[in-house]
């Protein structure tokens, strides 16, 4: 059994936020648990050789060496076909080839019957069934994950983001809070369970936690955003505006506090420098459909018809309807 996986990698991160690929934040908690690796080894020869092996594909990985990568896994299993970490490693080139995702599936599959009670690979299957959004099966995944591992404090926050995808909002803020009892100083768990309040309209209860993260990590910018879209939903829009300013203070690149700023200033009536706010997320990220709705509201306040249209028309191409 895998115990005790540190999750500051931010997998969860991932499902929630798509920041990294599914095989890239795998590998962060492979080398994170590399040291536990060899105990399902009898022998203390094999045990060394496949250490060394594995650590000579992680390296290749690594590297972004993938071929290599790939080589070496399948190198250590024609040694050894039940090397259960080969298996993993082997799933993990093959989807960073761009390989069909079925073939690092089934090396995954071929892992989990070595070693049923590998957290870690039950949880990089179910990060591949979010991944493509077959969201019932990832779940399945994150439960034989933490059966194997009570305490695998990635899959509990993981867990919690398939839930909230799903509207269950209720069952993901107690996954989150769990990982929150595992991991009390790591900001995100707070910031996580402070999201799913506030889309059960708990905005005072969502504030709360985004403060916490922010006690425990002052420059964390997702979290300042968090706390202004709170603060906006509670109609405190200046309090709401200087949370934005906070955030674009510690990262100006983040589309989703400029729109933010963009809204507060709405709201206080400033459309002129909302527009430019709008402006700057749709420079970032163009396909920020929210934007492009909020800068047609502000077009159409101005009395400036066309320009909203043409707003309203980006954001439907989005697929979003500006009500």
């Amino acid at each position: 059994m895998i115990r005790k996986i540190p999750s500051k990698c931010g997998i969860i991160d991932f499902v929630g936020r798509l920041k990294l690929g599914v095989f890239s934040m795998i590998i962060i908690l492979f080398i994170a648990t590399y040291a536990a690796y060899g105990s399902s080894f009898s022998d203390e020869n094999n045990a060394a050789k496949a250490k060394s092996s594995a650590k000579k594909c992680l390296e290749f990985y690594s590297l972004a060496r993938y071929e290599q990568c790939l080589q070496c896994a399948n190198d250590a299993l024609a040694n050894n076909p039940d090397d259960y970490l080969a298996w993993q490693v082997k799933a993990m080139a093959l989807g960073s080839l761009g390989r069909r995702i079925d073939e690092a599936m089934d090396s995954f599959n071929k892992s989990l019957e070595i070693n049923p009670d590998n957290a870690l690979a039950w949880l990089s299957k179910a990060t591949i069934f979010y991944g493509q959004g077959h969201i019932p099966q990832a779940i399945e995944c994150y439960d034989r994950a933490l059966k194997a591992d009570p305490e695998f404090a990635a899959a509990w926050g993981s867990k919690g983001n398939a839930l909230k995808s799903l509207g269950r909002y209720e069952d993901a803020i107690s996954c989150y809070e769990k990982y929150i009892q595992l991991e009390p100083n790591d900001p995100l768990g707070w910031r996580l369970k402070g999201k799913a309040l506030s889309n059960l309209a708990r905005y005072e209860e969502g504030l709360s936690c985004f403060e916490q993260a922010l006690r425990i990590k002052p420059r964390d910018a997702d979290s300042w955003i968090g706390k202004g879209n709170s603060l906006e939903y509670l109609e405190r829009y200046t309090e709401a505006l200087e949370c934005y300013e906070t955030a674009l203070q510690i990262n100006r690149d983040l589309a989703l506090a400029w729109g933010g700023k963009g809204n507060a200033l709405t709201k206080i009536g400033r459309y002129n420098e909302a527009l430019d706010c709008y402006n700057q997320a749709l420079q970032i990220n163009p396909r920020l459909d929210t934007a492009w709705c909020n800068k047609g509201i502000v077009h159409e306040a101005l009395g400036q018809i066309w320009e909203a249209e043409q707003a309203f028309a980006r954001a439907m191409e989005l697929g979003m309807v500006c009500d």
